[in-house]
């Protein structure tokens, strides 16, 4: 059972829509992913999971991209996932 999509205002909702937009080009960029599934809402506020080349988390979680993830996080009072190996995919959960 689905929990209601969180009731967001217009700088969460900011937030949110550019950690997903910042997931995705990850995805695309640096894991050449061909499938990214993209679900939003339960007890997971946002999870993005694709089928690319994946990457090793934690040598990884120096990027601009990945700290600026975190910042946003914090600011939604949530916390940010990364779940990943070398040619596995990677998938990012905000819960």
């Amino acid at each position: 059972k689905l929990s209601p999509e969180p009731a967001l205002d217009a700088e969460q909702s900011l937030n949110l829509y550019r950690m997903a937009q910042e997931a995705v080009t990850n995805a695309l960029r640096h894991g050449q992913a061909t499938k990214i599934d993209i679900v939003f809402g339960g007890d997971r506020w946002l999870s993005i999971k694709d089928n690319g080349e994946g990457f090793d988390v934690p040598t990884t979680q120096t990027g601009v991209g990945m700290r600026s993830q975190k910042l946003r996080a914090a600011l939604l009072q949530r916390t940010i996932l990364w779940a990943s190996a070398p040619n596995q995919g990677a998938e990012v959960t905000l819960a």
